[in-house]
């Protein structure tokens, strides 16, 4: 068949390719799933059916070659740009010994195939052994999609695949370098440097060029992705030229943006969206139209070569998840998923046995049997990525039963003259993800600003806000409330949504008593739930180091754990350290929880009392660093005299920092005696009733408010 509908095969009108394409890429999914297959296989497999060696509807021309291209580089960049880097850097020692065996074993396992089995030469045997020896991060999106992608397994996978394909392709070069007579000082001298060159421009250059963009375009979210995308292309075009592959500078330029780009914002949605909806899809599809299953019927020389090479990849590969696993006693579950990641072979295997074949060290059926590779390891590395995943997921479900009693809710009450996209940034940071709860963005007008020209504004802002957070798919529930009192209105939303977390933007408003205005000195005595005050200056992606400021016995505070985590979720968003600046008591328990919980990875503890001189701070926070004050209500157990004085420090001393003053959740009495009882802290209860009786009535306090709040739903 040489045409289709008038077409000539194979097609070459660019409407009817990318058309073609795009119905591949909706249907393929749709169609593999119903048969319990991954969806990446399916897009291997169409990929394999319409190129040039099946029904030759598409050939590889330049545009499937670029996409195709992008679309690896795509996979290797989320992968560093979604690594918990904090996991990576104390799990370093265990990237680098499964790095160590997932090269050294498929290499040896190669090369006594092709030296006793294939009787190939030398620098040919080291060349299948090369291949053998790469891998791709083919089935990371199934990990991810599944919620492992900050898992331990799924960490030290990326950093041995990193590590591998790095050796590999720079030992390809002194293959190549070889087989050509060109193996010298001056190649090893120009190999180094350039490759120091590249780490230093891409680890130290991405991130600072980065933060100035990202802080400087903070409203042009296009202009983000499309920067994002060129600092990707710039990096794997920067590693071409230093010699070596781009998918290892696009891995490195993930690395140099972890942290930067929070995994909750518009920015990543985009990315993740773009990625996993056109380029990767491409790049699937381009590794099925390599694969020419003709070869299977061309002999039983090419079939038996495919055989042995195919059995000897998949042992070297199977043998290093297992050494790996008995090492650092992993489940067997955890194993498959690193061995399922770590299988699969495209391009990297495509460089080392294209330049082995144009170089004449190999020959057609091994080219022949490299594709076979390739799309049996695609195949079984989906397969197995999947199974493990999902049976790692599901049991870890199992083990870590949600602990929340109550579900999450967060209240954003906004004001006039609150930077609200800044606020709603910080509400999704902190938002968990096991919810599937809105944010509950509030205005509150007072009585006699109740204009119709009032109300109108806000709701405008409130609908940018609305666009702003269906960028990230999370949904808003927006409320404009009438009240004689801010305070009171605030109260009754709390009560009727049950909120259990709100958060209020920073008033610069002093007066010889407080700071906040009246607005929070009334809502603090009328409610127990988590009250925090944001001051944000600088984009969130742009913070480098955390400093949280601990009064003494906030420990023996109901909402000691519920500030610890939500705090850990801003931290694990910063590539930065994270600074406990508390006395040792506190210390010691907060670093007894964090052990319970894995909230923060090697956090620093240093004891502090300079609460009256804040200032003092100033010598080693940075106007890019991230301060949070965890203060107390008054009568708590927790409260000192000096918190009073905080928020005039803050906005003396620290006019051009972000900050947070967070207020923990209370409780009343008996619960609260209740939880130090489990807690087995030792508190004198006398003391500790005394303290906090006030707080038994408040809910008949909020209860007995006379006064009614209108709720106006915004059009």
């Amino acid at each position: 068949m040489e045409s289709i509908f008038g077409y000539p095969l194979p097609f070459t009108n660019p409407v009817l390719i990318f058309t073609l394409v795009l119905l591949i890429i909706l249907i393929a999914p749709i169609l593999f799933k119903k048969l319990r297959i991954p969806g990446i296989i399916g897009l291997i497999l169409s990929g394999v059916a319409v190129g040039p060696h099946g029904l030759n509807f598409l050939s590889k021309t330049d545009s499937i070659k670029i996409l195709g291209t992008v679309g690896l580089l795509y996979i290797m960049f989320l992968a560093g740009l979604e690594v918990d880097m904090r996991q990576f850097k104390k799990n370093k020692n265990r990237s680098i010994t499964f790095g160590i065996l997932t090269f050294t074993l498929p290499l040896i396992f190669g090369f006594l195939i092709g030296t006793f089995f294939l009787k190939l030469p030398f620098l040919s045997s080291l060349l299948i052994a090369c291949m053998f020896a790469t891998q791709t991060l083919l089935a990371y999106p199934i990990a991810s999609k599944l919620g492992l992608a900050k898992h331990e397994a799924v960490t030290i996978t990326i950093g041995g695949t990193i590590i591998t394909d790095t050796i590999v392709l720079l030992l390809l070069d002194v293959i190549s370098a070889a087989s050509r007579g060109g193996l010298n000082a001056m190649f090893w001298v120009k190999q180094g440097l350039s490759f120091g060159i590249f780490v230093f421009l891409v680890l130290w250059g991405i991130p600072r060029l980065s933060r100035w963009f990202l802080k400087n375009y903070t409203s042009e979210s296009g202009l983000q992705y499309i920067f994002i995308l060129t600092l990707v292309l710039g990096a794997g075009l920067l590693a071409q030229s230093a010699g070596i592959e781009p998918i290892v500078g696009a891995f490195f330029a993930g690395l140099a943006l972890n942290g930067i780009i929070p995994y909750t914002s518009p920015l990543m949605n985009r990315i993740e969206f773009i990625g996993n909806t056109l380029f990767i899809p491409f790049f699937l599809i381009n590794v099925g139209m390599l694969v020419d299953l003709k070869v299977l019927f061309s002999g039983w020389i090419p079939i038996s070569i495919a055989f042995v090479l195919i059995i000897g990849d998949f042992m070297g590969k199977y043998f290093a998840a297992f050494i790996t696993q008995k090492i650092f006693r992993y489940t067997v579950d955890e194993r498959h998923l690193i061995l399922g990641l770590s299988s699969a072979h495209a391009a990297a295997a495509i460089a080392v046995v294209l330049v082995g074949y144009e170089s004449k060290l190999v020959d057609l059926n091994i080219l022949n049997a490299a594709v076979l590779i390739i799309l049996v390891s695609c195949l079984s590395s989906s397969f197995i990525t999947e199974w493990a995943s999902r049976r790692l997921a599901l049991s870890e479900s199992y083990e870590k039963p949600d602990s929340n009693q109550f579900v999450e809710k967060i209240l954003v009450a906004v004001s006039e003259n609150d930077n609200i996209d800044m606020m709603m940034d910080f509400a999704m940071l902190i938002k968990s993800s096991k919810t599937k709860e809105p944010i509950y963005p509030l205005t509150v007008i007072s009585e006699e600003d109740k204009t119709k020209e009032t109300i109108t504004k806000f709701q405008k802002k409130m609908t940018r806000v609305t666009e702003h957070a269906s960028s990230v798919e999370i949904s808003l529930e927006l409320s404009i409330r009438i009240d004689l009192n801010i305070a009171n209105g605030i109260v009754r939303a709390i009560n009727e949504m049950m909120a259990t977390k709100v958060i209020l933007g920073w008033s610069p408003k002093t007066t010889t008593d407080f700071i906040f205005g009246s607005t929070l000195d009334n809502l603090l005595p009328k409610t127990n739930q988590m009250i925090i005050v944001t001051k944000i200056i600088n984009p969130l992606m742009s913070f480098k180091n955390v400093y949280i400021l601990v009064p003494p016995h906030a420990e023996l505070e109901v909402g000691f754990q519920g500030w610890f985590v939500v705090i850990s979720q801003i931290a694990k968003q910063i590539t930065g350290n994270t600074f406990f600046l508390a006395r040792t008591t506190s210390i010691k328990l907060m670093r007894s929880l964090n052990i319970k919980l894995k909230a923060y990875v090697d956090p620093i503890y240093r004891t502090f009392r300079e609460w009256n001189d804040l200032a003092a701070l100033q010598q080693e926070i940075s106007v890019n660093d991230l301060i949070v004050v965890i203060s107390a209500r008054a009568d708590s157990i927790s409260h000192h005299n000096f918190l009073t004085n905080v928020p005039k420090q803050l906005d003396k001393s620290f006019e051009n920092y972000s900050f947070f003053i967070i207020y923990p959740e209370q409780t009343n009495v008996q619960t609260y005696m209740t939880l130090q009882l489990e807690r087995d802290l030792i508190l004198p209860f006398p003391r500790a009733i005394q303290k906090v009786a006030k707080k038994g009535d408040l809910v008949k306090q909020n209860l007995k408010e006379t006064s009614e709040s209108k709720v106006i739903i915004p059009e």
